[in-house]
């Protein structure tokens, strides 16, 4: 499945990364850690989430970069969806994200519906962020601080 993700990657250049409602430290890390490896790769990368970054993780590189809002002008080519289930969990914007033409899931749930072609899922995982960094290594994608 990894080099799968990896070829999505490397054929397109606009992202969009989203995750669960009422965000947790999973989804907020494993977001930003996605954001900043495909930064880094030179691809353009929004971060959307539906709920305001609850403010204990503001303290993290690129959380301040987070939307709230789609502008209906984003021509997205690919949508990360991490640590969630089934993809109403992102909320509202759910329709949307459901027409971007490549879905990657990303998640650690043993309820996950595999909503998606593409989907990196491992219940074994502790959490969604310990599978963004396996990717990361397979790939062999510097991890930054």
């Amino acid at each position: 499945m990894h080099r799968r993700i990896d070829e999505q990657i490397g054929r397109h250049r606009r992202f969009l990364i989203t995750a669960h409602e009422r965000l947790d430290g999973d989804a907020v890390g494993s977001e930003l850690a996605l954001f900043h490896m495909l930064q880094d790769l030179g691809k353009e990368v929004v971060v959307y989430n539906q709920d305001r970054t609850p403010g204990n993780f503001l303290f993290l590189p690129g959380s301040d970069l987070i939307v709230h809002e789609l502008s209906p002008a984003d021509p997205f080519e690919v949508a990360f969806v991490l640590d969630c289930g089934e993809l109403d969990r992102v909320g509202k914007a759910a329709p949307r994200i459901a027409k971007i033409p490549n879905l990657i899931n990303i998640d650690h749930h043993v309820s996950n519906g595999g909503f998606c072609e593409i989907r990196l899922a491992d219940p074994a995982a502790s959490s969604t962020g310990e599978l963004i960094f396996g990717l990361a290594r397979d790939l062999g994608r510097p991890v930054t601080p």
